[in-house]
C-alpha cells in the first residue's frame, strides 16, 4: 500500500434510492473482515495538491457547469490492491468521461489511469474469499445516478477521509 501525504479528491455521490443495497453490503464486508470506514462513492478525480482557497473557488465553478451523471454498473470485481480490494465495476460512458475531463482540466491532477469503480471494501481478503462473495451475491447490473460532488481531503496513511464541502448538481 502506497502511503501518500494529504491530498484531495473529488467524489461523485449517489442518490439515496441508489445506494441502500451497496451501503448495506459495504457494512457487512467491514463487519466480516474489518477495514476502514469510508462513504460510498465514485472517485472522479484525485491526487492533486492545490491551495485550499483556490480549490474551493475552482470547485464552485466545477459544480456550476456539472450535471447529474447517469451510470451503469457491471457486476462486482476485485483486485489485489488495498484500495481496490472489492468493488462494483462501472461502465465507462460519455457523461462520466466528460465530467472527469472537465474536473481534471480545472484541477490538473497527477496523471494516472482512470479506473471507475465503487469501492465497497478497503483491505486484504484472499482472492478465494472474494470469488465466493461474488458467487453468493450473483450479478449486479443497475443504473445509478450521481447527484452530488464531494471535495474530500485524503489521508491514506491514517486511512481517514474528510469531506471538505458538498456540492449539489
Amino acid at each position: 500500500m502506497k502511503m501518500n501525504k494529504l491530498s484531495y479528491s473529488i467524489w461523485g455521490i449517489f442518490s439515496n434510492k441508489n445506494k441502500f443495497f451497496l451501503k448495506n453490503l459495504q457494512k457487512k464486508l467491514r463487519k466480516d473482515f474489518g477495514g476502514p470506514i469510508f462513504p460510498l462513492h465514485l472517485t472522479l478525480s484525485s491526487n492533486f495538491k492545490i491551495d485550499h482557497k483556490k480549490l474551493l473557488i475552482k470547485m464552485k465553478l466545477i459544480s456550476k457547469v456539472s450535471k447529474e451523471i447517469h451510470l451503469e454498473t457491471n457486476n462486482f470485481g476485485f483486485k489485489k490492491k488495498f484500495f481496490q480490494s472489492f468493488f462494483v465495476n462501472i461502465v465507462t460512458n460519455k457523461e462520466l468521461i466528460y465530467q472527469k475531463n472537465m474536473i481534471d482540466k480545472f484541477l490538473k491532477p497527477k496523471k494516472t489511469k482512470y479506473f471507475p469503480h465503487i469501492s465497497l471494501y478497503y483491505g486484504k481478503i484472499s482472492s478465494l474469499k472474494k470469488k465466493k462473495i461474488i458467487k453468493d451475491l450473483g450479478s449486479y447490473k443497475k443504473k445509478l445516478l450521481i447527484k452530488k460532488l464531494y471535495l474530500v481531503q485524503n489521508d491514506e496513511k491514517n486511512l481517514k477521509w474528510k469531506i471538505i464541502k458538498k456540492f449539489n448538481l
